[in-house]
């Protein structure tokens, strides 16, 4: 069952970013390029100090995987992550 989950991003930098490719600069993809995730987005809420990001995975066990490879990575985040909303499409 195809799962969506929607985070609000906000960076810890103090930092505004104006577009995409400043805050990729400063904290990378943030998860938008995993290869355990369908597809996503990330977009630079107005104001520049925070991030909507947007995975959606193929089944719960990709977010299972998901939340492995960023463990075993060790990503230190300049970025605080809440949750707007997790749905199934299925």
């Amino acid at each position: 069952m195809a799962l969506t989950k929607v985070d609000r991003l906000t960076t810890t930098t103090g930092q505004t970013f104006a577009n995409l490719a400043e805050w990729i600069a400063e904290h990378g993809k943030c998860g938008t390029a995993s290869p355990t995730v369908e597809s996503a987005t990330l977009v630079v809420e107005e104001g520049g100090a925070t991030a909507l990001r947007t995975l959606n995975y193929t089944d719960a066990g990709d977010v299972a995987d998901f939340k492995s490879e960023v463990a075993a990575a060790g990503i230190t985040r300049k970025y605080t992550t809440a949750n707007i909303s997790k749905s199934d499409l299925g």
